[in-house]
């Protein structure tokens, strides 16, 4: 009797410990989240209705985007009758409009250390008011991320590579295929950026 009672409350205690334990695992996730959601840093962020032309150069070819009001689409500057990839764009808006890095880099020092003296890829996005130019740098290789600097700012940020794949298109990359559903044509958007409901 006395063994069995024994085993009991030696269960129990292993019962509270695994609780204890449990709890504690929780509780330490939820600051590792909480943590992720503090260190995420805004390289930009205004509303994609503000935009109004999207600019870079893709091995040679100059690609130039501007939203067609007539169109309700976001256009290739000459050619702007021919429809493009919605996912595509709107992936390219995103981008420019809520970009968000991986980490600054304050006082980076020499700018040729991340391929920042002379940047692999320019982009140029043009709002209302402002122009952002974003200078595209070297990948890091241990975590894949890509350097960035604004024009103008001495802060270095590393970016997702997505972000920087995001305008990785010729001109022709970007038209609609035959048969996309899902093409910018048939845009009902309200303005520059705006993304339809699904």
């Amino acid at each position: 009797m006395r063994a069995r009672q024994k085993m009991l409350a030696g269960m129990a205690a292993l019962l509270i410990l695994l609780a204890a334990l449990l709890a504690l695992v929780t509780y330490w996730k939820g600051r590792d989240a909480e943590s992720d959601k503090e260190e995420t840093v805004s390289v930009t962020d205004f509303d994609e209705s503000a935009l109004r032309s999207i600019s870079y150069t893709f091995e040679g070819q100059a690609v130039e985007l501007t939203y067609n009001e007539e169109a309700g689409a976001w256009r290739l500057s000459d050619r702007p009758d021919h429809p493009l990839q919605e996912a595509l764009i709107n992936n390219m808006v995103s981008g420019v409009c809520r970009l968000n890095a991986q980490r600054r880099l304050d006082g980076a020092g020499d700018l040729a250390e991340y391929g920042l003296e002379s940047p692999t890829f320019t982009l140029t996005a043009q709002t209302d008011g402002e122009t952002y130019t974003f200078l595209y740098g070297d990948q890091n290789q241990m975590t894949s991320d890509r350097y960035l600097k604004l024009s103008g700012e001495d802060t270095v940020y590393t970016v997702a590579e997505k972000s920087y794949a995001a305008f990785q298109y010729a001109p022709e990359d970007l038209f609609e295929l035959e048969g996309d559903p899902s093409s910018s044509g048939g845009s009902t958007a309200e303005g520059p950026g705006s993304v339809p409901e699904a």
